[in-house]
């Protein structure tokens, strides 16, 4: 049985990677007024913040030169990563 290598949608690292720490600079600001001001109630958005920027960490792979990753999602084939480089994709897929 043959199969057809199918190319996986990745994203540039680096605007992922710096979109991440613009929003954990929200998060830490908008933590900073919630403690400031004692309005504790609020505290369910900076924790949405924060869980939104784990995701967004786990999906960071870095392919060198003439290397590739397979991408797998519940054992069933999704993509080859095969472009040089530091790459963001969805972090559901196993590397």
């Amino acid at each position: 049985m043959i199969f057809k290598e199918k190319k996986i949608e990745a994203y540039d690292g680096i605007k992922v990677l710096t979109f991440n720490w613009v929003l954990f600079g929200i998060n830490l600001m908008i933590l900073a007024a919630i403690f400031h001001f004692g309005v504790y109630a609020a505290l369910a958005l900076p924790g949405v913040g924060i869980f939104l920027n784990l995701y967004i960490a786990v999906g960071f792979v870095k392919l060198e030169p003439n290397y590739c990753t397979l991408c797998t999602f519940c054992g069933k084939y999704m993509g080859t990563l095969r472009t040089q480089g530091y790459w963001w994709f969805k972090p559901w897929y196993w590397k």
